[in-house]
C-alpha cells in the first residue's frame, strides 16, 4: 500500500504509474491542439494517450475548475505535507498578489495529485504541468525567485518524465491570441506591442526554466509552417522510445 502523510513518494508496487509528459510553451503555441494531434497519431500505432489535466482544464466550468482543482491539491497537501510547505513559501516569494500565488500553488499541488493517480494509458499528457505553473507563477512577479528552483520543492515520485516545448515564434503566438475567441490568457489582452513584449519576456523565461529541468526536453516546432499531424509525427517516435524504456526499466 502506498504510504500516506509522507514525502518519500508511493512504495512501487507491481503496477506502477506509466509515463507522464508534460507540455510547455507560451500562450498560443498550440499546447492542446498539439496534444489532441498526439492523441490521434498515437492511436493509429496502436498506443492509448490520455491527457491527464482535462478535468482541470480552461474549458471546464470556472467554478467546477476550482473546486476540482482544490481536491486534489488538498490530497497532495496530505501526502506530501512538507514539499507542499516549501512550495507554499517558493509561489508567495514573487510577491506577487496573494490571489495568484494562491492559485498558482493550488495548480501545482492539483498536478501532483494527477500525476500520482495516473496508470490507465500507456501515455499520459499534461497540458499545465510543472513548467507552465511555474512560468505563470513568475511571469508577473515583482520579485521572482530564480527560474527553476521551484523543482526542490517538488516530490520526485510525481515528476513528469519529460517535458515537451512547442516552440513557436513571438510573432506566431502574438497573432494566434489576437484571433482566439475565449479568453484562457491574461497575455491576449493586452494592446499588440505589450503582447508582443511580454511574450518575449516570457519566452526567455520559458527558457530558464527548463534549463533547470531534471526529466529530458523534448522540443517541437508549432508554427503555422507545419500542421497540427506533423508536428505531432515529428516528436511521436521519440515519445514512444522514452515509452518502451521506462516500461523496460520498471520490470
Amino acid at each position: 500500500m502506498p504510504r500516506t502523510g509522507s514525502d518519500t513518494g508511493p512504495v512501487p508496487t507491481a503496477t506502477p504509474r506509466r509515463t507522464v509528459v508534460e507540455l510547455c510553451g507560451l500562450p498560443g503555441a498550440g499546447k492542446s491542439t498539439l496534444a489532441r494531434a498526439l492523441v490521434d497519431v498515437l492511436a493509429t500505432a496502436g498506443v492509448e494517450v490520455a491527457v491527464l489535466d482535462t478535468p482541470i482544464s480552461a474549458s471546464v466550468a470556472p467554478r467546477v475548475r476550482a473546486a476540482r482543482r482544490l481536491g486534489l491539491a488538498s490530497a497532495a497537501a496530505a501526502r506530501w505535507p512538507v514539499h507542499s510547505a516549501r512550495s507554499a513559501a517558493w509561489f508567495a516569494s514573487g510577491r506577487q498578489s496573494p490571489a495568484d500565488a494562491a492559485s498558482a500553488w493550488v495548480q501545482w499541488l492539483a498536478v501532483q495529485t494527477i500525476v500520482h493517480r495516473s496508470g490507465g494509458a500507456t501515455l499520459n499528457l499534461l497540458e499545465e504541468g510543472a513548467v507552465q505553473t511555474m512560468w505563470t507563477a513568475l511571469l508577473r512577479a515583482p520579485s521572482p525567485p530564480p527560474a527553476g528552483s521551484a523543482w526542490a520543492s517538488l516530490p520526485r515520485s510525481v515528476l513528469s518524465d519529460a517535458v515537451l516545448l512547442v516552440d513557436v515564434p513571438v510573432e506566431t503566438a502574438s497573432a494566434r491570441l489576437a484571433r482566439r475567441r475565449s479568453q484562457h490568457s491574461r497575455t491576449q489582452l493586452l494592446a499588440p506591442d505589450a503582447r508582443r513584449a511580454e511574450l518575449r519576456m516570457g519566452r526567455d523565461l520559458l527558457e530558464d526554466l527548463v534549463a533547470g529541468c531534471p526529466v529530458p526536453v523534448i522540443r517541437v516546432v508549432g508554427d503555422d509552417d507545419r500542421t497540427k499531424e506533423q508536428a505531432a509525427l515529428s516528436v511521436a517516435g521519440r515519445l514512444l522510445d522514452l515509452v518502451a524504456t521506462r516500461d523496460a526499466g520498471s520490470r
